[in-house]
Formats: C-alpha cells, sequence, structure tokens
C-alpha cells in the first residue's frame, strides 16, 4: 500500500507545488554534494563501502528495467524491440524527478474512501524499492566518485530481476554517464552485477491452436507468427550475450524464466504443446550454453512458469548437459558467423504433407518426428514430464547440425497452397 500526493498535471496548484519542489532539490542537492565530498576525502573506501552497504541493501530481489515482471506484455506491436540508440544513459533530471513526484502512477491508482491512495504493484514497482533512478546514484547530488561508488555497491549486492522485452537487458549492458569528460569512468551494471534473473516473455503471444485437422496453410501462417517471437527472443538476449562473456569474470548467479501461457483455458494435443515448448527452450539454448562453458564463476539455473500448466515452476536446468566439450564440438560444426538457432525449430506440419523438394527449402523438422528429435538433442521422450534429459545426447539428424527454417520459403510456399 503506498500513498502518495497526485495532482492533476495541468492545474495552477500542481504548477506551484512543483516550482517549489524543484527550489527544495536545488538546495537538496548543494546539501547532498558537501555531505558526499566530506565522506569521500575524510573516510577510507572501506568505511565508504560500509556506508553504501545501509544505504544500499535490499533484502529482496529489485525488479528493473520494463516493468513487466508480473502481467503480460502485451505491446506485441511494440516487440520490435526498444533498444537504447545511444551507448549511455544519463541519471535522471531534476525535472524528471519532480514530474514522478507530483503526477506518479495516476492511471494506476485507486482512491480509497479513507482518503489513502491504492496502486496496483503489478503495473508499477512499490514506491519503497530503491531503483537506479534514485538521486543516491546521481551525479548532480552524490559527485562522480561517490555516485560511481554507490552504483558499484548497488549492483554487486543485490539481487536484481530484469525482463527480455523493450530493450531490457540492453540497458544493463550500457555504461551510465556519469560525466560529460572524455576520460570519466562509467559504469555498465552487468560488470558488478552477481545475481540476476532474467524473465523471458513469450506468455503475451497467443499461438494460433494447431491440430492436424486445419489446413496446412493456417499451420504454417501461424507457424511464422510463432517463429516471429522466437526471433524476437533470440534477439533480446544477443547483447547480454556478447557483453557478459566479454566482462571481468566474476561470481554470477543466473536464473533464466521462461514465461509462458500455452494452455489459455483450452487443451491442446500434447505433441503441438511439447512441440512449443521446445522451441522456447531452443530459443534460450545457446545463451544458456554459453553462460555455463564459456564464462567462469557462473552459475545458472533454468526454469519455466506457466500457471495453465503447472502450478509450480519447473525446473528445466537438467534438459542442458551438454558437456563443454560437447558444446565446442556443436560450434565447430557450425558455418562461420551463423546463428544456428533456427535451424532447429519444430514446425506444425507432418511428414506426408510437403514434398522432398519443398521440405528441403522450408527447413525446419517435422512434428511427427519429435519423438526422435527429443531423444537426439535433448535426451528425453517428454518435455511436459521430464525436468532432466534421460539419456545422452546422440549425434545425427538433430545434433549438432541442424535444418534451417526458411521464412521466406514458407512465404512462398503459403502464396502456392
Amino acid at each position: 500500500m503506498s500513498s502518495p500526493n497526485v495532482y492533476p498535471r495541468t492545474s495552477a496548484a500542481g504548477e506551484d507545488k512543483k516550482a517549489a519542489f524543484l527550489s527544495l532539490m536545488s538546495s537538496a542537492r548543494s546539501d547532498c554534494l558537501s555531505l558526499s565530498a566530506l565522506m569521500y576525502k575524510k573516510l577510507p573506501r572501506e568505511i565508504r563501502d560500509v556506508i553504501y552497504c545501509y544505504i544500499c541493501l535490499e533484502d529482496r530481489q529489485i525488479p528493473i528495467g520494463p516493468y513487466y515482471h508480473f502481467r503480460k506484455y502485451d505491446l506485441l506491436e511494440r516487440d520490435v524491440e526498444r533498444t537504447l540508440e545511444a551507448d549511455q544513459i544519463k541519471p535522471s533530471s531534476d525535472e524528471q524527478h519532480a514530474e514522478t513526484w507530483l503526477f506518479s502512477h495516476v492511471d494506476a491508482q485507486t482512491i480509497l474512501p479513507d482518503g489513502r491512495i491504492r496502486t496496483d504493484h503489478d503495473v508499477y514497482p512499490q514506491d519503497d524499492f530503491l531503483m537506479p533512478e534514485n538521486h543516491i546514484f546521481n551525479p548532480d547530488y552524490m559527485g562522480e566518485n561517490v555516485a560511481l561508488e554507490t552504483l558499484q555497491v548497488y549492483y554487486k549486492s543485490n539481487s536484481f530481476s530484469v525482463c527480455n522485452v523493450e530493450g531490457g537487458l540492453d540497458s544493463l549492458c550500457t555504461s551510465i554517464k556519469l560525466s560529460s569528460k572524455e576520460m570519466a569512468v562509467d559504469c555498465v551494471p552487468i560488470d558488478y552485477i552477481s545475481d540476476l534473473q532474467i524473465r523471458v516473455k513469450c506468455e503475451h503471444f497467443d499461438v494460433q491452436r494447431s491440430s492436424p485437422s486445419d489446413i496446412l496453410r493456417s499451420r504454417l501462417e501461424g507457424f511464422a507468427e510463432e517463429e516471429r517471437l522466437l526471433r524476437r527472443t533470440v534477439e533480446s538476449l544477443a547483447r547480454f550475450r556478447s557483453k557478459v562473456r566479454t566482462s571481468t569474470p566474476r561470481e554470477l548467479n543466473v536464473e533464466i524464466v521462461l514465461m509462458s501461457d500455452l494452455k489459455s483455458g483450452s487443451e491442446w494435443d500434447s505433441v503441438y504443446l511439447q512441440a512449443r515448448i521446445i522451441n522456447m527452450l531452443q530459443a534460450m539454448r545457446t545463451c544458456i550454453y554459453e553462460l555455463m562453458h564459456e564464462r567462469e564463476y557462473t552459475t545458472i539455473r533454468v526454469t519455466h512458469q506457466d500457471d495453465g500448466l503447472m502450478a509450480f515452476p519447473k525446473t528445466y536446468t537438467g534438459l542442458f548437459q551438454l558437456t563443454k566439450e560437447q558444446w565446442n564440438y556443436e560450434k565447430c560444426k557450425q558455418r562461420p558467423n551463423h546463428d544456428w538457432t533456427q535451424d532447429f525449430w519444430i514446425l506444425p506440419i507432418e511428414g506426408d504433407e510437403l514434398s522432398e523438394d519443398d521440405f528441403r527449402r522450408l527447413g525446419g523438422y517435422y512434428i511427427n518426428c519429435k519423438d526422435s528429435f527429443l531423444a537426439e538433442r535433448w535426451g528425453t521422450s517428454n518435455v511436459l514430464h521430464d525436468t532432466n534429459s534421460k539419456s545422452p545426447v546422440v549425434e545425427g539428424f538433430a545434433w549438432p547440425i541442424g535444418c534451417p527454417y526458411n521464412a521466406a520459403a514458407a512465404y512462398v510456399l503459403c502464396e502456392r497452397l
């Protein structure tokens, strides 16, 4: 429950309060600068770190980035991932702080009969969370040196959760600009984070319910939309994958949570349901193995949350069983500069529905070869039931080299059908 003051954005009273608030912030900024400069000058780094920990340490996971942690990402039209255009981001200005304080979250608040204001925390994080936009991380208030040290302790000492949509992961790989000086040292959050949860948002996409009775064109068009989501998922992880492999090796605990809503109130055929889950896991697979085998001091956990399929999240870490030697072997078998993630999609079509030439052009895997695909590539027979591989990965038609899916060929085929 939170109870901030909310004022009409266009009222004269609101403008007066905004002016008064800006004046107060100016005075507070001067006081903060004086105190932080004195602390930096008089106290050794060890004592300063104790102070930073007292100020920054949270006893709960901090939801940062685009706030879709507890609700569906329902902006499919904006799913062309928004990334940060600049290489750096800046702390919030006084004007932005004033807007936040005076006009915060109006659309997600309800005034109760007793005058208190209830905030929907599915839409906005709780007001008492210490977020990266707080003024204690702003060099205008704390000075560049103290702001940098505070940010380092904040990211190093807390547990964070971020969604992969709208450039959320990109922001962790982007330097926070603390000075206009060319030689200034900036802070890149992922260089310091030691505990991170990545929520891979797939539950917002209502995938067309395929069944053998649907016409072939309908199923191919439905998969084209599914493939778009899978491709966006792969792209959303790309910058994080690159940055985390080249950052200074530190202890890092990562949980990757697949968020889906595959049940949607209907009973789906188990075969099609498993195909969709495997495709989603495939979209994250390269990122997971890179964290496992290409970064030191890293612990990885993979879970799946789907309220329609399971009462509690399911742990899928045991399905990612490749050794470092097997992973290196898989990589060396791929074409140079080729992301082979899309070489292993399972399509909602059966083997006798296409000619051999059409299948060769289309790529991917028929759904009626799912069992052998799962056995060879994942070491399991049923991804709905198994959370660990039951048998070793076997070299064959599904590992290490796949059948690249061709979206252009799928479009041509749909036009012809």
